[in-house]
C-alpha cells in the first residue's frame, strides 16, 4: 500500500505530558487503512480494557470519523488496544446511531517500551471518503485525555466537524 498521510494530534486544553500522538489515513481501491501511533512515556497510559466491546470510548480508544457525500450521515470507528472494535453509522450529528458489524477488518497492535501502534485495514470497496478525522482517547491514570488535530473551544467533541456541510476538497 502507498504511504499513509500522517497528522499530529493534540490534547484538548494543552495537557502537558511526555506523549506524542499521530494518526494516519489512506484510501485506495483495496479499502481504508488507518493507523495511530503513541510515542513517549507509554507507562503513563492505562492500556487494559475496563468495559469490553461496548462503549470503547470509556477507556483508551483509537477513533476514526469519516463521511462520504451522504451528508449529514457519517461513521465512527472505535478500536481498543486489545483489538476490540465497533463501527457506528449516524444519520446526522449524534443522531440515528446504529452498529455495523458485517465488515472485514484486519487490526494489528504493536506495543514497545516507548511506542504503541495500532493499524486497521477495512478490506473491500468503500465509498469515497470526503472528510475524515482521526482521534484518540488516552486514559492517564483514571482521567481521559482527548487528542485530535483540532478541538472546539468549549469541550472536546469529536463529532463536531461532521455537523457542517461537506467541503468540496479532500483534506
Amino acid at each position: 500500500m502507498e504511504p499513509l498521510s500522517w497528522n499530529s494530534l493534540h490534547p484538548f486544553e494543552g495537557l502537558t505530558c511526555d506523549l506524542q500522538v499521530e494518526a494516519g489515513f489512506l484510501q485506495n481501491e483495496r479499502g481504508l487503512k488507518l493507523a495511530w501511533r503513541v510515542q513517549g512515556d507509554i507507562p503513563l497510559v492505562r492500556w487494559t480494557s475496563q468495559v469490553g466491546r461496548e462503549n470503547l470510548w470509556e477507556q483508551t480508544c483509537f477513533e476514526a470519523f469519516f463521511q462520504t457525500n451522504q451528508h449529514p450521515a457519517y461513521e465512527e470507528l472505535n478500536i481498543s488496544p486489545e483489538k476490540e472494535w465497533k463501527l457506528y453509522r449516524f444519520t446526522g450529528y449524534r443522531t440515528g446511531q446504529h452498529s455495523v458489524s458485517d465488515l472485514s477488518w484486519q487490526i494489528q497492535v504493536e506495543k514497545k517500551v516507548d511506542s504503541f501502534l495500532v493499524q486497521a485495514n477495512l478490506l473491500g470497496p468503500w465509498p469515497q471518503v470526503k472528510r475524515y478525522s482521526l482521534t484518540t482517547i488516552l486514559y492517564l491514570a483514571d482521567k481521559p485525555t482527548h487528542w485530535a488535530c483540532a478541538h472546539p473551544k468549549n469541550r472536546p467533541d469529536f463529532h463536531a466537524p461532521f455537523a457542517a456541510a461537506i467541503e468540496n476538497t479532500f483534506p
